[in-house]
């Protein structure tokens, strides 16, 4: 889900190899005239040319909701994911408070959740939960970003507004197989 590729560079600048697949290659181009390894394709396409290659981080950055199958996507780069990497989702929150009210000034909220009218999944914490459970995925814990008018909010726990006033939220999830291996070396097996 690669943009214009600001997160990119910055992992790359940090002396990190970053491997993305870009949403718009002309777009992308910026990132990968600075060290970002672009791989130009389809998923299904891109997922075949890092056949064998395992990462210590795989991050989706505000994609799963744009495209048709967002469990299959996840499903077809989990085994990229080495065991106990993090795989980092950014979303946007759909039922924040505001972004439905965005939606209601925007007389959108009508057709909201109608992939094939939008284009656009209604995304929650609780669909990306069910999303990368479908997947093989577990989540670990998920972390609103509070709206940039929020600043006020920022000083109080999370346990007060919780996601309510986060229209985008950061998701950590582990491979299945690896949690279930996490757990067995806890136990002493």
């Amino acid at each position: 889900g690669c943009g214009w590729g600001a997160t990119e560079i910055a992992l790359a600048e940090r002396g990190l190899h970053v491997s993305a697949i870009p949403l718009d290659p002309v777009i992308a181009s910026n990132a990968a005239g600075q060290g970002v390894d672009m791989i130009y394709g389809g998923f299904r396409s891109a997922r075949a040319r890092l056949e064998g290659q395992r990462f210590d981080c795989v991050l989706y950055s505000n994609i799963l909701h744009l495209v048709r199958d967002p469990v299959g996507v996840l499903s077809l780069f989990r085994d990229l994911a080495a065991i106990d990497a993090p795989i980092i989702i950014q979303s946007a929150n759909m039922r924040s408070i505001p972004t439905l009210w965005a939606n209601l000034r925007n007389r959108k909220a009508d057709k909201a959740g109608d992939y094939d009218a939008t284009g656009v999944h209604f995304t929650t914490a609780g669909r990306i939960r069910e999303w990368c459970h479908s997947a093989g995925l577990t989540i670990e814990r998920t972390v609103g970003i509070l709206h940039r008018r929020a600043g006020m909010l920022r000083n109080m726990p999370s346990a007060v507004t919780g996601l309510s006033m986060a229209p985008d939220f950061v998701s950590v999830a582990k491979r299945t197989d690896a949690r279930t291996a996490s757990l067995g070396r806890a136990v002493g097996e």
